[in-house]
C-alpha cells in the first residue's frame, strides 16, 4: 500500500461545509471515523462506536448489532463483502426492489450518486475549482427513489 493523504471539502445541505480526510499509512491497519456536528461527535473504530454529546461528561458506547460486528479471524473488507452479498441475495429472494427489508443495501441510484461525487472530486482537483454536483451532473430538481429532492 502506498502512503498518502487526501482531503475533500464539500458543501452539504443548507450550506454546511464538510471536511473528509483520508490518510493511508503502511503498517497501520487501524482506522477511525470521526463525525463532528453541532450537537456532538460520533466516533467509529474497529472496537466501538462512541457518541459524545455536548453537555454530557462522558462518551456513551452505542451497541453494534451482532450482524455488523466483524467475526474473529475475518478482515473488515471480507466481512463487508459477505454482508453485501448476503443482503443482495435476501433482497432478490424477497423480490424487494425498493430494499425495504435491507435498507442499508445500496441501490443503482446510490452507486451513480457516489460515482458523481468521486468524479466531481477528481474534476475539482484537476481544475482547481469548486464543482457543483447538482449543476454539473444535471441533478437540479432531481429526486431519489422515495421522491425526496436530491441535495
Amino acid at each position: 500500500m502506498n502512503c498518502g493523504a487526501y482531503m475533500l471539502i464539500a458543501e452539504l445541505t443548507d450550506e454546511v461545509l464538510g471536511q473528509f480526510r483520508l490518510t493511508l499509512t503502511t503498517g497501520q491497519p487501524k482506522w477511525d471515523l470521526v463525525l463532528h456536528g453541532e450537537e456532538g461527535t460520533l466516533e467509529v473504530t474497529h472496537q466501538a462506536v462512541l457518541r459524545r454529546c455536548d453537555g454530557e461528561d462522558e462518551a456513551v458506547s452505542l451497541e453494534i448489532p451482532e450482524s455488523d460486528q466483524v467475526p474473529e479471524g475475518v478482515t473488515l473488507m471480507q466481512h463487508v463483502w459477505n454482508r453485501l452479498i448476503a443482503d443482495f441475495i435476501t433482497a432478490v429472494r424477497r423480490g424487494d426492489v425498493a430494499h425495504a427489508t435491507v435498507p442499508h443495501l445500496a441501490t443503482l441510484a446510490d452507486g451513480l450518486r457516489t460515482q458523481e461525487v468521486v468524479t466531481a472530486a477528481r474534476r475539482s482537483e484537476d481544475e482547481r475549482r469548486w464543482v457543483d454536483i447538482r449543476k454539473e451532473f444535471g441533478m437540479e430538481g432531481a429526486t431519489d427513489a422515495k421522491g425526496d429532492n436530491v441535495q
